[in-house]
């Protein structure tokens, strides 16, 4: 009898169960709690460049956003989405077109018919892309790693209840972005983010579904986030939309949207229903 209980007590810590305690889950959620209100209220970053203490501030602040979201998805045990074990290669290869999003967010209509250069300092670059990196993370644990995999505990016996987690998610996702509106940014760019955001929700959801791994919507988001920003970050009076632009993404997008809706729908349901009988 003993040995049975040995055995179904490592089962359930090999399952994720009960990892980490409620004790130990409150006092490191204080913990990266505390630093980020900190942050919001004191400067405690000093810097003559106001685009070195942006980058410095916002990495920082997504730093301990994400090390909060890391933190619940072991409390709630999903974080074995992290771990690398279990890729399927051809998976890996059905989610390859979404990559066309996220390298599409690069503006190469007015960038190449401009003739702009990137004159910005390697180190502020590089500081960028790691903020992009972990604007991924956190936001990526945070909406596919809790709250869609919340919502798929509940709602994952039918396709039908997948497709439904999928839009109520990145729906939550889409509408948090309208904090951008206390922040200053304008109306139009609000609403058309709320948009794109609640599509890129979608297809890291799918993303996520498929390869069984949240690593790759967090690359595929960081990637899009890069892409996007790092010319309007460095190059000042920089006009993202012409007309090329518009035409190719809404091309670009098309295409990819039609592609993921079909991949959703033909990939095989057992398959997708694992990442919660994990």
């Amino acid at each position: 009898m003993k040995a049975k209980k040995r055995l179904r007590k490592r089962a359930k810590m090999c399952n994720g169960k009960k990892k980490i305690g409620k004790k130990t889950f409150l006092s490191l959620f204080s913990v990266f709690a505390v630093l980020l209100l900190a942050l919001e209220l004191f400067n405690f970053i000093y810097s003559i460049d106001n685009i070195e203490y942006e980058l410095v501030y916002g990495t920082l602040s997504r730093v301990f956003g994400a090390a909060i979201c890391l933190l619940l998805m072991k409390y709630c045990s999903f974080d074995y989405l992290l771990s690398n074990k279990g890729i399927d290669a051809r998976a890996l290869l059905l989610v390859l077109p979404c990559l066309l999003i996220s390298i599409n967010n690069f503006p190469f209509v007015p960038v190449l018919s401009n003739g702009v250069a990137l004159e910005a300092r390697w180190y502020l670059v590089l500081l960028y892309a790691l903020q992009c990196l972990f604007v991924g993370i956190f936001e990526e644990t945070a909406f596919r790693g809790c709250v869609f995999m919340l919502m798929l505990e509940k709602r994952s016996k039918t396709r039908k209840d997948i497709f439904f987690s999928i839009v109520f998610s990145s729906l939550i996702f889409g509408a948090i972005h309208i904090v951008n509106l206390f922040v200053g940014a304008g109306i139009v760019p609000v609403v058309l983010q709320l948009g794109y955001s609640f599509l890129i929700g979608a297809m890291c959801s799918v993303a996520l579904l498929v390869t069984q791994s949240l690593w790759v919507p967090v690359i595929l988001h960081a990637l899009f986030n890069f892409a996007g920003g790092v010319i309007p970050t460095f190059v000042d009076n920089f006009k993202i939309w012409t007309v090329g632009e518009i035409v190719l993404t809404v091309v670009v997008s098309l295409i990819v949207a039609i592609y993921v809706v079909l991949l959703f729908f033909k990939f095989d349901l057992e398959k997708m229903q694992r990442i919660i009988k994990k």
